[in-house]
């Protein structure tokens, strides 16, 4: 009895030390507390970034906005595109063999034809579906999106097994039932997004993203829309607009080596990949810079002097299947200047264009790499007029 009521009153007492203690704190927070409230309409703005090995969930809330007051469903925007173009064709590869992968006159170690005899006539349709979204936050602020389908009647998935595995009765885009092959029929052809008056300067405007480049008759930079994809191109656009004349100077990257399409960790994910003959560098990109004017203040005259840059640094063997006149040859440089006017006065419309190109590009020598390297010995000097 004596140790069970002396523990009982030690339990007691180690209650109401607990009750004081907790009493005491309690008046200290609070305390603490009202010394660290703010006035009405005032918030810290600088606290203190504590890391975590796990995010907050704070830290992310401004990444996924509610649509608030700001949308107006009257600045959102909607086109759509829809083709179906049935070609007929009459000797395919003009007298040529119809290679594998529908190639025609593939070069014999780069050089020449092979020349085999051959005929092929051809029918087929193809079917363009094209949905772009925009919206309008403000006058000088615009964003634009657009999709692009681009397929062949029965020629997405066929494969010969008629309709057991084509893309008609799986939805896949792909050449086989179970995702294999060439995939995504599914593009994005344009995305980007539209400052005028950019920094408060009248005229002037940024395009960045993936955007159309058209300029002239299209001869050199156009949308090419006869073809069932097109052309766009990744990277940004200036054009500074005056009454008198345009100004645009672009850049845009044409090839991307050393990271894959949207590498997660940013870095170590080749694109193309290293080479065969080298494993390459972060320095293996293509790009296009372009600055083209268009002078209107002659009455009746359009005059476009412009000047671009391809400049190819991927070594001389990565890309020369067709030889030296292999597109976007690897390992050159290319200079372009040239001009086009266009007059157009009562009954006449009359336009010229000419452009000289100069530069170095690399080549190898052979197919079998001998002399692989950067060395630029040959002299690029050309060029071409339309009327």
């Amino acid at each position: 009895m004596r140790i069970i009521r002396q523990t009982g009153w030690a339990g007691l007492f180690t209650y109401c030390s607990a009750a004081v203690m907790a009493a005491g704190m309690s008046f200290v927070t609070a305390q603490a507390q009202a010394e660290l409230e703010l006035p009405e309409g005032e918030r810290i703005t600088n606290i203190a970034v504590v890391p975590r090995a796990i995010p907050q969930k704070e830290e992310y809330e401004l990444y996924d906005p509610k649509i608030g007051k700001n949308f107006d469903l009257n600045k959102f925007w909607v086109r759509g595109d829809l083709r179906v173009r049935p070609v007929m064709r009459n000797g395919v590869c003009f007298g040529s063999n119809i290679l594998s992968g529908g190639a025609c006159n593939t070069p014999n170690l780069g050089t020449a034809p092979n020349g085999t005899p051959g005929k092929a006539n051809d029918f087929y349709v193809q079917q363009l579906t094209r949905l772009g979204i925009g919206y309008d936050l403000s006058p000088d602020l615009n964003f634009y999106m657009e999709l692009i389908d681009s397929r062949t009647w029965g020629g997405n998935g066929a494969n010969g097994t008629g309709g057991l595995q084509d893309d008609t009765r799986n939805h896949n885009g792909c050449s086989t039932a179970n995702g294999g092959g060439n995939c995504s029929t599914l593009g994005v052809r344009a995305a980007y997004m539209l400052v005028r008056n950019f920094a408060g300067l009248q005229g002037l405007s940024v395009k960045a993203g993936r955007q159309y480049v058209v300029f002239g008759n299209q001869s050199l930079f156009g949308a090419f829309d006869w073809s069932n994809t097109g052309f766009s191109h990744d990277g940004v656009m200036l054009q500074y607009s005056t009454k008198a004349w345009d100004s645009y100077a672009g850049w845009f990257r044409t090839s991307e080596s050393d990271l894959g399409q949207a590498v997660p960790a940013g870095s170590l994910g080749p694109n193309i990949g290293p080479s065969s003959v080298n494993n390459g560098s972060a320095n293996q990109d293509s790009d296009i810079f372009i600055f083209y004017n268009q002078i209107k203040s002659v009455p009746g005259f359009i005059i476009e002097p412009y000047y671009f840059l391809y400049s190819n640094r991927y070594n001389s063997v990565d890309n020369r299947g067709q030889g030296l006149g292999t597109a976007k040859h690897s390992n050159q440089t290319r200079h372009n200047i040239g001009n086009r006017i266009e007059m157009r006065k009562g009954n006449f419309d009359a336009s010229n264009e000419t452009i000289y190109q100069f530069g170095q590009m690399g080549d190898t020598g052979g197919p079998d790499g001998a002399g692989y390297g950067n060395q630029k010995y040959l002299h690029i000097s050309a060029w071409a007029t339309r009327s």
